[in-house]
């Protein structure tokens, strides 16, 4: 008779295994429809292999400030700059390097641009992956799996920064990753201690993606402890914590007590807050050895990027710029829309990606010219979203539950801070705007049940054709206004004339990209922007340029 080969293992451990595997399982709930994953996994895949075929081309003020940050840490004694507002980035990008120089010894593998453009291409490959999945988990078709994940993964914010040196990408797969958890955790009663903890970890994560991800965090916490029940008139009755109710559908779902909620939201917040003081502690005073008050000793003083500083000031480095948090003194709706719109489709080739100032490029009365039609199209699905948000806000509770409202609270309270800090600029519009996809997948998912119930499979189908095509309209605007471009032309942008051009071309080797020649061989050849004040705060007076 032969062994259960489960027998080998301790009794410990063998619990430990049924936990896991046990049905609905948070942990593993692939074990029993695999079709999903595997779909996900292909699409993520197509994705990686296509941004890789199509890499970029071009430099920018932050791709080479980070790229310079990086390779100043390759030495022995080398401190990388750690923002705090993304604490992540420039050590996990430091190591990713030598990760991959120590496996592969040619001559590309050693270019620093082109190991942190393969680090945030795999990154974003993990966020397609369960962005996928999080799109047929509230919706249980593959089509609206396919169309979700082209409108988010095509729009011009993440495929942007899924092959930048830039932290853009990290803060939008982070949010991507916390909707996939948060509707698994709504969605199961099978909520156990190991799952809290790795919920603290994810919580984790986004600080150390961006800071401003605290804002989802806050919502994801209060949100999955309140647990609101299905919306219906005795809701306004009385707030009482409901035995049973039904969401997304007729699935059917068993709330947890208040007491279970508490206690598996502190072991979330201990493990998340732990994790947080422990990695800005290690940072500010192992690595950096910051004060808690005052100035720098001596013995520190010019020896890295903040050591003039307190580790306060530190901790909140944006507080100590003043040319941005000004959005609502000088607000002006026009930089909100040029900053959301940009954020979702790409500007005309040869527009400096940056993108300050404004420029709206809408035009009602010329609707159908070429070079407007576009905008005005985005123009009328984005005003399309917000009157059926007001129209629908209660259908939309009643069949998305609480995952609607972390969404929906998220892109409100995140709008607001971005008008309030840096409104023009379509990097910090990135989350808000996949968000607003997000919301615009609920309604067209919700009307296309109602659709095929009131009317017909035939209405459905062809109002389902006409969201792909507008789908595809997007996509191919994106992909001939930027990705086609900037995979082959040679261009750079906002970078300081002053700064050391030959510094600047020695980050990169002469083994990659769609050309055999330098990749940037000729780039400093070309016109530059005017020269600009580099805003440098007091504190990092004394430091110079790449």
């Amino acid at each position: 008779m032969s062994q259960n080969p489960l027998t080998c293992l301790n009794r410990p451990a063998i619990l430990v295994f049924k936990m896991l595997v046990k049905k609905n399982s948070l942990i593993f709930p692939f074990c029993f429809n695999y079709l999903p994953y595997v779909a996900a996994f292909f699409v993520a895949l197509l994705f990686v292999l296509i941004r890789i075929f199509y890499l970029p081309q071009f430099l920018d003020f932050d791709q080479i400030w980070y790229s310079s940050n990086m390779q100043k840490s390759l030495g022995p004694e080398g401190l990388p700059v750690s923002i705090p507002h993304h604490l992540h980035f420039a050590w996990f990008g430091k190591y990713f390097h030598q990760f991959i120089n120590d496996q592969k010894s040619e001559l590309f593998w050693q270019d620093l641009i082109f190991t942190n453009r393969l680090r945030a291409i795999l990154f974003s490959g993990i966020g397609v992956f369960f962005l996928f999945l999080l799109i047929f988990d509230i919706s249980k078709k593959y089509f609206w799996s396919f169309c979700g994940s082209f409108l988010i993964i095509f729009s011009y914010g993440f495929f942007h920064y899924s092959a930048m040196v830039d932290t853009g990408i990290y803060p939008v797969v982070g949010t991507i990753l916390t909707l996939w958890l948060f509707n698994k955790l709504m969605s199961t009663n099978n909520i156990n201690l190991f799952t809290a903890i790795f919920s603290g970890v994810v919580l984790f994560m986004n600080i150390m993606f961006h800071q401003y991800l605290a804002v989802i965090n806050v919502f994801f916490i209060l949100l999955f402890f309140v647990r609101l029940p299905v919306f219906s008139l005795s809701f306004f009755k009385s707030f009482i914590f409901y035995k049973k109710a039904k969401i997304n559908g007729n699935k059917k779902f068993t709330f947890l007590n208040l007491f279970k909620s508490l206690k598996l939201c502190i072991v979330m917040l201990l493990v998340a807050c732990s994790l947080i003081i422990l990695a800005y502690v290690y940072v500010g005073k192992s690595i950096y050895r910051l004060p808690f008050e005052g100035e720098v000793s001596q013995e520190n003083s010019n020896k890295h990027f903040f050591s003039n500083i307190s580790f306060q000031k530190w901790l909140f480095l944006y507080e100590n710029y003043s040319n941005w948090g000004n959005g609502i003194k000088t607000y002006d709706p026009r930089k909100v829309f040029t900053g959301f719109t940009n954020a979702f489709l790409a500007p005309p080739f040869q527009t400096t990606r940056r993108l300050r100032g404004i420029d709206l490029r809408y035009n009602f009365k010329d609707f159908f010219n070429r070079k407007y039609l576009i905008y005005n199209v985005f123009a009328i699905m984005t005003l399309f979203v917000f009157i059926m948000l007001v129209v629908l806000l209660p259908a939309l509770y009643k069949r998305f539950g609480s995952m609607f409202l972390l969404i929906l609270f998220s892109f409100i309270a995140l709008s607001i801070l971005f008008t309030y800090w840096e409104p023009e600029y379509f990097e910090f519009w990135l989350v808000p705007v996949h968000l607003f996809c997000f919301l615009f997948l609920m309604i067209a998912i919700f009307l296309c049940e109602k659709i095929s119930i009131v009317l017909n499979k035939y209405a459905e189908a062809i109002f389902s054709f006409s969201i792909f095509c507008l789908l595809i309209i997007f996509t191919l605007h994106n992909w001939t206004e930027y990705v086609i471009p900037y995979s082959s032309a040679k261009q750079i942008e906002e970078i300081d004339p002053g700064w050391n051009l030959d510094y600047c071309k020695s980050l990169f080797s002469s083994g990659i990209y769609k050309h055999p020649e330098l990749p940037y061989g000729n780039l400093y050849q070309t016109d530059y922007y005017p020269k600009k004040e580099i805003y440098l705060p007091q504190w990092a007076s004394g430091f110079e340029g790449p």
